[in-house]
């Protein structure tokens, strides 16, 4: 939808008061907002290729599916690939040996 994230982020305030939405469904609804502008704005200076995503399983499937739904392919990592990561940037700057 168009409009500004912030007025699409206010928006959540009202649909459950005007029942277009029920109110557990509210933070997905907000996730999935900030979810699709992240990949708006990143996919809008992207160079090519197919991103990959590290994270959560769920909430990186999220970001798979909305990826998606911008036509673009989206690998998700192995499990735990975070935590490797941040061990070896870790390792490679000297913090741990």
């Amino acid at each position: 939808a168009g409009g500004s994230l912030a007025g699409r982020l206010f928006s959540a305030r009202v649909l459950p008061l005007l029942d277009r939405m029920a109110g557990n469904q509210v933070a997905d609804y907000l996730s999935g907002l900030l979810i699709g502008d992240e990949i708006a704005q990143g996919l809008a200076g992207h160079a090519g290729g197919a991103p990959v995503i590290i994270g959560r399983g769920d909430l990186a499937e999220r970001y798979r599916l909305a990826f998606a739904a911008f036509g673009q392919e989206a690998q998700v990592a192995a499990p735990g690939m975070a935590r490797r990561g941040l061990w070896e940037i870790a390792r490679r700057a000297g913090i741990i040996a």
